[in-house]
């Protein structure tokens, strides 16, 4: 037990990694008489009372590595019948902290050395087991494994990676708040054979409006609203039969009909289109470059966790490289011997670019400040300073999707491009299909 404060579990590598920081700083400490729950406390207290030290940190670094890798195999195992689902990737993009004190954050051009003070502060993404430590709370959970468990599942990385799969990954609780009202309505509708009522409207919106504060809030162990005896009161119920219904209908209805999924089924409020302000075309022109950087910076990463699947199976990276040529999906699966529909599961093209433009919105909302203050021209800045109010109005309501939408479509749209030596390449390619290739190199 005591040698899983010292070793570190890092994906890449097929034996633990020995940190010889903590394993100094451990011995140091006399703590070999002590139990699990007293040794992590006393690293915590460390941890946040000496805040530019890092040995603290790495000795719970190592000890998180050992939960996540169990909680990985637990989360495999519920899946491991579907082919798609690798417990080697799980590991990849769980298990991504290598033990190094400086780490370069997603998103961020510096690299920082990893303690308490310096991760005080707002990063995009960061390894897993950094995550879980630094939302850690003492008094409201007192298992440090079980916190792991629960950051583990809801991991960012992991969550992209099942929704590339078409894996359903999260909760009732988190499905339901992850819906609207529009298709709650045309679910309740079409399930149940009747327009849903006032009563079940109201409750579902102050589902939505509340969900959030109180799940963030809660100390006991995994949030559930019967649970919850102030959510409940809130929402002025007495159980949470009427919200498990909600979710078993919106489900039942997403099985149905194929189109649920999608953005309303492709409808476009009133709403939605008064409350644009500008042409998106004019973003993407003005910011091109930052966008094919992060769209660029987050590929890489993919195929970076992809690199023990590649060399397990060739093939997989094979197709990557001919669908970066711009071939169809279909036909890479022919190209490598497969079933009509391998290349398409494999790829996952639309679930890949709308991953991209939550990675590029979200690097606008981080970085555009920064932007426009380096951006000299009077009226890009004038432009930019309306797309950056944009953003944050935009953020909770339907012009964010549509947003979103039209990254997807120009990441998607295939056509005549000019190659990096400034003729054309020889048959109609998308710019995702241009970004996996820059990305592959």
């Amino acid at each position: 037990m005591l040698n899983e404060y010292l070793n570190i579990v890092f994906f890449s590598t097929k034996s633990l990694r020995k940190i010889k920081a903590a394993e100094k700083y451990f011995k140091s400490k006399s703590l070999n008489d002590q139990d699990e729950k007293a040794i992590n406390k006393f690293l915590f207290k460390e941890y946040k009372l000496y805040p530019d030290k890092v040995e603290p940190l790495l000795c719970l670094r190592c000890k998180v590595s050992f939960y996540i890798r169990r909680h990985c195999k637990g989360i495999y195992s519920k899946f491991k019948n579907n082919p798609n689902i690798e417990l080697d990737q799980i590991n990849s993009i769980c298990l991504n902290d290598n033990g190094s004190s400086r780490f370069k954050p997603y998103n961020n051009s510096k690299t920082i050395t990893l303690n308490y003070y310096n991760l005080k502060k707002n990063y995009a993404y960061l390894p897993c087991g950094i995550e879980t430590i630094i939302s850690f709370n003492e008094k409201k959970q007192s298992d440090l494994s079980s916190w792991a468990n629960i950051k583990t599942k809801s991991y960012k990385l992991l969550k992209s990676y099942f929704n590339e799969n078409n894996v359903q990954f999260e909760s009732i609780w988190s499905f339901l708040n992850n819906q609207s009202t529009n298709i709650l309505k045309k679910a309740w509708k079409r399930i149940k054979g009747e327009e849903l009522s006032q009563t079940n409207l109201e409750l579902y919106q102050k589902y939505l409006e509340n969900y959030s504060s109180y799940k963030n809030n809660f100390t006991g162990f995994r949030w559930e609203p019967i649970k919850d005896q102030k959510f409940l009161d809130k929402l002025k119920i007495k159980n949470d039969s009427q919200l498990r219904d909600f979710s078993k209908v919106i489900k039942s209805w997403k099985k149905i009909d194929k189109n649920a999924v999608s953005f309303d089924d492709n409808e476009k409020p009133d709403e939605l289109e008064d409350g644009i302000d500008f042409k998106f075309d004019e973003i993407i022109n003005l910011l091109e470059y930052e966008i094919k950087l992060v769209a660029v910076e987050f590929l890489k990463r993919k195929f970076k966790s992809e690199e023990k699947i590649f060399t397990k199976f060739p093939d997989k990276k094979l197709a990557w490289e001919y669908y970066s040529q711009g071939y169809s999906t279909r036909k890479v699966s022919s190209m490598c011997g497969r079933g009509i529909k391998w290349g398409s599961t494999l790829i996952q093209e639309k679930s890949l670019s709308k991953i991209i433009s939550r990675e590029v919105i979200r690097h606008f909302e981080l970085n555009l400040i920064k932007i426009i203050k380096n951006t000299k021209n009077k009226n890009q800045k004038n432009f930019l300073t309306l797309f950056k109010d944009y953003l944050l109005e935009s953020k909770k309501d339907l012009r964010r999707l549509a947003l979103e939408e039209h990254f997807q479509m120009i990441l998607l749209e295939k056509k005549k491009r000019k190659s990096s030596d400034k003729t054309f390449y020889i048959k109609d390619i998308s710019l995702l299909q241009i970004l996996v290739s820059n990305s592959l190199k």
